[in-house]
C-alpha cells in the first residue's frame, strides 16, 4: 500500500524479482503510476503472459474515508496473507505556513489509514504486517516535518503498545533513514547527507527482515 512512487516502488520492484507465483495487489493514489508499475514488473520476465493477472492494482484515495472503504473492499476480495504499509508523507515548512488540510492529510495518511489496516488485518487473519515508520522522525522532532514526524510517533506507539498485548499476528515497525527518492524535497538538508541510502537497497534489506524470525519487532535502518 502506497506503491506507486518512491520506497514503496522499489520495494514492490525487489518482492517481484524474489516471486515465482506470488500474486500481489499494489495499491496508491495514481493510476497511472500503478498501471505504469504493473507493466514494468510483466515485462521484468518472460514468462509475463503466464503471470500477468498475478500483479493487480487499484487506485484510491487513502486520505479520504470513501478512499478507505473502497481499499478495505479491495483486500476482503484479495485476502492477502501479507500486507506492506509505504504510504506517508506530509508539507515541508514552517508548521504555521502551511494548509491546515496538508497537516490532515499528513496525520491521515501516514498514520490513521496505516493503523485501521493494522486494526483490519487482526480481524481477517492477515499473517504479517509491516508498517514503514521513519529512524529520522520517529524518536525526536523534525524541524519543518511536524506532521510528518508527529504521525510516525504515532506509528511507533501504536506498534509498542499492540506488542504489549501478545498480539497473534506478525506486526512489526521497519524505519528507514533518508533515502534518495523524488519524495524528497530537492531543497532538503538531507539531500547534503553522506547517510542518505539508494531506495533499492533499503527495499533488499526490508524484504530480507521480513522474511525471518525476528529479534525485535522494530528495525532501524540507516
Amino acid at each position: 500500500m502506497g506503491a506507486s512512487r518512491g520506497f514503496g516502488r522499489a520495494f514492490s520492484h525487489r518482492i517481484w524479482d524474489d516471486s515465482v507465483d506470488r500474486r500481489l495487489l499494489l495499491m496508491a493514489r495514481k493510476a497511472e503510476l500503478l498501471a505504469e508499475l504493473k507493466e514494468y514488473l510483466n515485462n521484468t520476465k518472460k514468462d509475463m503472459n503466464t503471470r500477468g493477472e498475478l500483479v493487480k492494482f487499484f487506485t484510491c484515495d487513502f486520505s479520504r474515508e470513501e478512499g478507505h472503504v473502497l481499499a478495505f473492499q479491495q483486500l476482503e476480495m484479495f485476502h492477502p496473507e501479507r500486507i506492506f504499509y509505504f504510504a506517508g508523507g506530509g508539507p515541508y515548512g514552517a508548521f504555521e505556513k502551511m494548509d491546515w488540510k496538508d497537516h490532515m492529510w499528513a496525520w491521515t495518511v501516514t498514520y490513521v489509514f496505516a493503523a485501521r489496516v493494522v486494526h483490519w488485518a487482526m480481524q481477517h487473519n492477515v499473517e504479517q504486517v509491516i508498517l514503514v515508520g521513519s529512524a529520522i522522525s520517529e524518536s525526536q522532532g523534525d524541524p519543518r516535518g511536524a506532521s510528518y514526524s508527529a504521525a510516525k510517533h504515532a506509528l511507533l506507539g501504536l506498534v509498542r503498545s499492540i506488542h504489549m498485548e501478545n498480539p497473534a499476528f506478525d506486526l512489526r515497525l521497519f524505519s528507514p533513514g533518508y533515502m534518495d527518492t523524488d519524495l524528497l524535497p530537492a531543497h532538503a538538508p538531507p539531500r547534503h547527507s553522506e547517510e542518505m541510502k539508494s531506495p533499492i537497497e533499503v527495499a533488499d534489506v526490508l524484504w530480507k527482515w521480513s522474511n525471518e524470525e525476528p529479534s525485535d519487532f522494530h528495525l532501524i535502518y540507516k
